[in-house]
């Protein structure tokens, strides 16, 4: 995700401002922060939040019809029962998000990630899963009719697409698609004048080959020069409802009840196969009068509390000796959790990974066992409750005992058990996913990673894979444990930060990577930021800083090295 992405402030002041702006005709909200909003029942259809970050987001019971979500982050969001027809989440990421009851009919999810995402009585028909990561998520509940699967899909080994009722080739022809647009333009016809609709048509087109056939005769209708004849593509069908979804949030500025007014199969391109597009269903569509099933576009407070706001633990795995756990004196009591060394002798029962609940809530992931006075993770290890001041404690207690190289002391304890936990999380990954770690792909097995530690209070994460082929990647933490109990001292706080990342991804990748923290909340940043990378580029970004140099110079510096080199 790209750094110059429109942040806003997880307030209702963010819920109110993109409302505002929905309202008074903004669609564009590509490269936006909306990470944690609470969005429930709001209306974004037809709206592109292309590339934008949605991680932790709630917008259950929202009404986003043909909304665009391409390659966005939507792990852990909430979307039960929204309705997304027609939307596009082409390359998104959806790992253990909740949609129960959504609507999907006719959308795009190709090279999609779903896995441990919750799909009971989902509404799939007519939509695209090919190259669609599904394992180890429950599809016997989802209404999967007519949706479209490939060679790339991947679901788990017992499921069956076929008799799910699933299917591999289409059938529709471009004058199908022709008759399409035609129908849509007919309907629309009724509510704008003709001159106004063809506007709407050529600002709403996307400049790509695979529209370039389609244009319009002097009557206004739609005409294809080439083989209309011949079977569509699926690039083809995607950029066509693409266009359709920009042509009706166009319209919808015009006469903004049209996209409810007309029946919705007519602007899923996926269905047109088998609506054969007649007469009898140009003449269908609704009056401007009739009653229509129209989203609330009220907005929910962002009022949404989490329990780790209010509890503090350190979770650590003790191979000798026993420890009573403290007790949480009060709310204000920092979160904070620290899996310091995972037991690789836990051994998890096969019944412990579900299919269809989500088990990274405080309230799944820890087992209070108050009988033995212990407190168990999802995975088996030990936990006890810690605050603020034992971090302070930790710190300055090295800082006495060896001074300046307290820094490279918490280094090595985080690389050593980065290494370690590495170890640990493959077992219990493998054994969660059925599969090698190294068939998974990557964001996914980063996410299943680091989940347990924003469970545990370590504060939530971003990575950046876009120079991972140069051989580095950059990692942002939000609410660092350390730094938030620190406050603003001057200068980097979270070596037990970058040498966790060092230690696991060096076991990861099987090459000895090293991490320096490029900013730090502890020096006023908004986050906290790393660079992790081969032994070379991490020494050169510690000379750079030395010198004086900014997270984003430092940034710089080693992409226009790269470019050099390439």
């Amino acid at each position: 995700m790209p750094d110059s992405a429109v942040a806003l402030p997880v307030t209702n002041q963010a819920i109110e401002l993109l409302s505002s702006r929905y309202q008074s005709g903004e669609r564009d909200f590509a490269d936006y922060d909306c990470a944690e909003l609470n969005l429930r029942a709001t209306s974004f259809s037809y709206a592109s939040f292309r590339r934008s970050k949605l991680r932790l987001l709630d917008w259950r019971d929202s009404n986003l019809r043909g909304i665009d979500l391409s390659d966005t982050n939507l792990s852990r969001s909430h979307l039960e029962n929204a309705d997304l027809r027609g939307a596009a989440l082409d390359n998104s990421m959806l790992f253990m998000a909740s949609l129960d009851g959504v609507n999907l009919q006719g959308a795009d999810l190709s090279d999609a990630s779903l896995d441990l995402t919750t799909v009971d009585h989902a509404d799939l028909r007519g939509a695209n899963l090919r190259g669609a990561y599904l394992c180890g998520i429950d599809l016997s509940q989802a209404n999967l009719e007519n949706a479209y699967f490939d060679n790339r899909t991947q679901f788990d080994q017992q499921f069956d697409p076929i008799s799910a009722g699933m299917r591999t080739d289409i059938t529709v022809t471009v004058d199908d698609l022709v008759a399409g647009l035609n129908q849509i333009t007919h309907c629309t016809s009724q509510y704008i004048e003709q001159p106004l609709i063809l506007e709407h048509w050529e600002k709403a087109r996307f400049a790509n080959r695979h529209l370039a056939g389609f244009s319009f005769d002097a009557a206004g209708q739609v005409v294809y020069t080439g083989n209309a004849t011949e079977s569509a593509s699926f690039l083809q069908l995607k950029w066509l409802q693409l266009w359709i979804n920009k042509f009706m949030g166009n319209c919808a500025l015009t006469y903004s009840e049209l996209p409810y007014i007309i029946q919705q199969d007519h602007l899923l391109v996926l269905t047109w196969e088998a609506q054969g597009h007649n007469q009898e269903h140009i003449d269908s569509v609704a009056s401007p009068n009739a009653n229509t099933a129209i989203f609330g576009e009220s907005l929910a407070p962002a009022n949404a509390t989490n329990p780790l706001e209010t509890e503090a633990l350190l979770t650590v795995n003790r191979q000798t000796g026993e420890s009573s756990i403290p007790t949480a004196q009060s709310a204000s009591i920092a979160t904070v959790a620290a899996t310091l060394t995972r037991s690789p002798e836990v051994v998890v029962p096969p019944h412990q990974y579900p299919k269809k609940k989500p088990h990274y809530r405080f309230d799944d992931f820890f087992a209070f066992q108050s009988a033995q006075g212990t407190v168990k993770d999802w995975h088996g290890a030990r936990n006890i409750f810690a605050g603020e001041d034992f971090i302070l404690a930790l710190i300055q207690g090295f800082e006495q005992e060896v001074g300046q190289a307290s820094s490279l002391l918490m280094y090595d304890l985080g690389k050593a058990w980065g290494a370690r936990d590495f170890q640990v999380f493959k077992s219990w990954f493998e054994a969660e996913f059925a599969m090698d770690i190294g068939q998974c792909p990557l964001p996914v097995v980063l996410e299943a990673w680091w989940w347990p530690f924003t469970t545990q209070g370590w504060g939530t994460w971003e990575v950046d894979l876009k120079e991972q082929a140069n051989g580095f990647l950059f990692i942002k933490i939000f609410d660092s444990a350390v730094a938030r109990t620190l406050g603003n001292v001057g200068k980097p706080v979270c070596h037990l930060y970058a040498g966790l990342f060092a230690g696991f991804f060096s076991q990861l990748v099987k090459q000895d990577l090293g991490c320096i923290e490029l900013q730090c909340y502890a020096m006023g940043d908004t986050y906290c930021k790393f660079l992790v990378g081969k032994k070379e580029r991490v020494d050169a970004a510690t000379f750079w800083q030395t010198e004086g140099a900014t997270a984003r110079d430092i940034e710089m510096r080693l992409q226009q090295e790269e470019a050099l080199t390439a």
